[in-house]
């Protein structure tokens, strides 16, 4: 999770940006790891966040597969909230105070429902309906033929420095190895 992300965090709700820091490890930044004609080359570092103007001046790594049970226990335990699955977004309408979105119920014969929120965040992937929503064009390309797969797993011996991430890049595959608290890193 990037900083910036972090410090928007705070805005909403100081006590979802607690939690987070509390559970996340605090990382300096990306070494880069490339392969060209057969040769390993290094940036180190490749991306520092120590000198990144925030009060959160570092990336943090968590499990993935804990983010959505955190999100969950958080807006049951902050709001008496639970979220809704099977639910698609349609449009959306900007008001002087927030935002009101449309979406549908696939569970409920796509019944519609108006939801009101001060805050809308685009987190629905590079061919966001959310951004459309807004006008907002998304450079680059998408993924089609990409297999991206997460694997939280124990590395043993790792000999690289723990408190970075690594991008690991060749002309045909690309790994990320990040250290978790999980498993006991750092």
């Amino acid at each position: 999770m990037h900083a910036r992300t972090v410090e928007l965090l705070d805005l909403v709700d100081k006590e979802l940006s607690r939690r987070i820091l509390e559970r996340d490890l605090w990382c300096k930044g990306y070494v880069m790891h490339f392969i060209r004609d057969g040769e390993r080359t290094e940036v180190r570092p490749g991306l520092d966040y120590t000198t990144v103007d925030s009060r959160y001046n570092c990336i943090f790594a968590h499990n993935q597969s804990e983010t959505e049970t955190f999100v969950r226990d958080y807006t049951r335990s902050r709001f008496g909230k639970t979220i809704e699955y099977n639910t698609t977004f349609q449009d959306l309408t900007l008001e002087a105070d927030g935002v009101t979105a449309r979406i549908t119920h696939a569970d409920r014969s796509d019944e519609e429902e108006l939801v009101r929120c001060r805050y809308l965040i685009a987190a629905d992937g590079i061919n966001s309906r959310v951004r459309r929503g807004l006008g907002m064009s998304v450079k680059g390309k998408d993924y089609t033929g990409s297999f991206f797969q997460n694997l939280d797993i124990h590395l043993n011996g790792f000999r690289d420095w723990t408190n970075y991430f690594h991008y690991c890049v060749g002309t045909d595959h690309f790994l990320m190895v990040a250290p978790l608290l999980t498993f006991g890193c750092c």
